[in-house]
């Protein structure tokens, strides 16, 4: 293995926001599928497009599109995804944390963390 890539590490949601923009072709219908604020889901997809070194989109004010680097990765992308959903079924009967990535003030991730403690306890 190259060394360049002994080092290269893609966290499944950035990979899961990419994959439901290309589907989408569209950023606030993708946001609202993932439950995300469309700038959330704008930062995630330019944190991924600096991670693999390359635009994945082409966008303008009235167009969203895969770029050619974009239609090339989206079937590994695809695959990681489909591949960390089998490890996670497999790990499901271990006990996990709930994990919420809150983007906005303090108050809304307390009330957020609150809501969710009260439906799964």
């Amino acid at each position: 293995m190259s060394s360049s890539y002994a080092s290269f590490s893609v966290e499944p949601r950035l990979l899961r926001a990419f994959v439901t923009a290309a589907e989408e072709l569209h950023f606030t219908r993708a946001a609202a599928r993932l439950y995300l604020a469309q700038q959330a889901l704008s930062r995630d997809i330019r944190r991924l497009e600096r991670e693999v070194g390359a635009e994945l989109f082409s966008r303008t004010t009235r167009a969203v599109a895969l770029t050619a680097e974009g239609e090339r990765l989206l079937p590994y992308a695809r695959r990681v995804l489909a591949a960390y959903e089998e490890f996670a079924a497999a790990c499901a009967g271990e006990s996990r944390p709930l994990l919420v990535d809150v983007g906005g003030p303090v108050s809304t991730g307390r009330r957020v963390l609150a809501e969710a403690r009260r439906t799964a306890p």
